[in-house]
């Protein structure tokens, strides 16, 4: 009997997809020093106990033993920077690796918080009152970018030449397509 490696060809291909796989989402993040960040890891194998390694600064956890089937298990890890910096975490299981980058910024926030406490007190106007609402909810949220771009937004509004011929109606539209488009982004 003559064997040929064609005949056990499937045996082979079986082989190759019941090999671990691990991946990281969201595969890239930049936040805040101070906020949290959940990633989740999906993975997939063979049926089995796996350790499963979690590898990078400020996680939740570094190792555990999960059982990972061929269609697939999930575990959570919180990240919980302290300091700015650009990070890698890295997902091990088995043979399988997974890095992803995570950068962490320093925000400005005195600076937010005491610029929206001048506004409010400069302005009375409902429009602006509205504006700085939407700033200082943005900036409780620890979402200072945000927050920065609505007072940029503020700012625009406040430095109309005197005596400008522009509508209030035309200046509203324009602010509610700014806040419209600021929603679908984040979304």
């Amino acid at each position: 009997m003559i064997v040929t490696p064609v005949k056990y060809f499937p045996f082979f291909l079986l082989a190759a997809v019941a090999a671990a796989s691990v991946s990281i989402t969201p595969d890239y993040v930049r936040m805040p020093v101070g906020s949290n960040q959940t990633f989740t890891v999906s993975m997939t194998g063979d049926g089995k106990l796996y350790d499963l390694k979690i590898y990078g600064p400020y996680l939740d956890w570094n190792s555990r033993s999960v059982w990972v089937g061929p269609y697939g298990s999930k575990a959570y890890v919180t990240f919980s920077p302290l300091s700015k910096g650009d990070y890698m975490i890295t997902a091990e299981l088995g043979d399988a690796r997974e890095e992803i980058e995570v950068q962490v910024y320093q925000p400005e926030a005195s600076d937010i918080h005491t610029r929206i406490q001048v506004y409010r007190s400069e302005f009375k106007d409902p429009e602006a009152t509205a504006i700085l609402d939407e700033a200082e909810r943005l900036y409780n949220e620890s979402r200072f970018e945000l927050a920065e771009i609505k007072l940029m937004e503020m700012e625009e509004l406040t430095q109309l030449p005197e005596g400008s011929d522009i509508p209030l109606f035309l200046i509203a539209t324009v602010l509610a397509i700014v806040a419209v488009l600021t929603f679908r982004i984040l979304l």
